[in-house]
């Protein structure tokens, strides 16, 4: 994914490491309640690891006027899903648009897996849409 962007603050290439870089330094302000994971559940390279340094975990589809998102994680458990879903999108359109200039439209969260002493795997899904 890398997009040509014009828009009043000038001309920017958008490609998917800018993208994982914002989600994961945002991920990261969760204080480890929230691992990166792939679309399959699989953990990342090093949980304890900072998200920032990881890839494959955000999916992003610019449809010519809003950036579209799509990211894999696991929980820790006994965390509520819906409010650090709620949470996490607020801080995504927020840093997002002040990072690149694009604004957010589709917000989609993917729990792949809630972590315990070991990883069971789901797949809940929260979705997001702008609002009006």
């Amino acid at each position: 994914m890398a997009y040509k962007i014009k828009n009043d603050i000038g001309s920017i290439e958008l490609n998917r490491r800018v993208i994982e870089n914002v989600c994961g330094r945002t991920v990261d302000t969760f204080g480890g309640q929230l691992i990166v994971s792939d679309p399959r559940g699989r953990l990342k390279k090093n949980p304890i690891q900072s998200a920032v340094f990881e890839d494959g975990f955000v999916r992003g589809r610019y449809n010519g006027e809003l950036l579209d998102i799509e990211l894999y994680l696991i929980i820790q458990f006994g965390i509520s899903m819906k409010n650090i879903a709620t949470k996490l999108v607020s801080a995504l359109r927020e840093d997002i648009p002040s990072a690149t200039g694009i604004d957010v439209g589709v917000v989609t969260i993917v729990f792949v897996g809630t972590l315990a002493d070991k990883l069971t795997r789901r797949s809940i899904e929260f979705k997001y849409e702008r609002p009006s």
